[in-house]
């Protein structure tokens, strides 16, 4: 079995449908193609992108913060799910207990 090039799996990345990063760009590694790929690594679809003109753009630091609020907003949310997943106060699946268990490496003895 042949193993893909990075080229191969950015361009299978990009039929799949997502709007996915220059190839050139630092950040398009093995790794981050593979976690796009996954959904480890959010990467908006083509279909969910609606470019517009912004005559006007804000200022590199209010982007920056209003980004990384969020990003702080979502990681706090993350740890909370996990937190209720692994106390048992948050009702499951079987096969999203695996997938958790897979991704974040949890020790999830209980199931509901």
């Amino acid at each position: 079995m042949s193993k893909l090039t990075k080229e191969e799996r950015y361009e299978a990345n990009v039929r799949n449908g997502f709007y996915i990063w220059h190839f050139n760009s630092s950040i398009n590694t093995v790794k981050n193609i593979l976690e796009a790929k996954e959904g480890k690594l959010y990467v908006p679809l083509y279909e969910e992108v609606r470019l517009r003109p912004c005559p006007k753009p804000p200022l590199k630091s209010f982007v920056i913060k209003a980004v990384l609020d969020e990003l702080e907003k979502k990681e706090l949310w993350r740890v909370d799910l996990l937190e209720q997943v692994e106390n048992g106060t948050l009702e499951v699946s079987q096969e999203e207990v695996q997938f958790l268990q897979r991704v974040y490496r949890l020790n999830i003895t209980h199931t509901h």
